[in-house]
């Protein structure tokens, strides 16, 4: 759907729950890099390694990205050191699951993993 589609935008597919119960491990998460993200907006952003996936709050010049589950603690850093990946502005969940990769023509199962 050209709806969905923006300058940079890719979709991102959520590999674990800690922002249950609006994303899920294995929803598509469309990322657009390009926009600001609000107050209490859907952000994905990099912490050591891996991709999170927060709600934003700015206050005295500090970011605190809150997981929607209590028992996950809160990533906090300065402003200046705030780099989201993007605003998440579409959640995707798939039915039955993610499909299995698709093999390249000429490629065996065996290179397949």
């Amino acid at each position: 759907d050209r709806r969905l589609w923006a300058p940079g935008c890719y979709f991102l597919v959520a590999d674990d729950d800690e922002a249950y119960p609006r994303v899920e491990k294995g929803d598509l998460l469309l990322v657009l890099p390009a926009v600001l993200p609000a107050e209490g907006a859907l952000v994905a952003l990099r912490d050591g390694g891996r991709v999170r996936i927060r709600l934003l709050h700015r206050r005295d010049g500090e970011v605190r990205l809150d997981s929607p589950r209590s028992d996950v603690p809160p990533l906090r850093l300065p402003e200046g050191r705030f780099a989201p990946l993007g605003a998440i502005t579409w959640i995707l969940r798939p039915l039955a699951g993610m499909p299995a990769a698709r093999r390249r023509e000429g490629e065996s199962e065996a290179h397949t993993a």
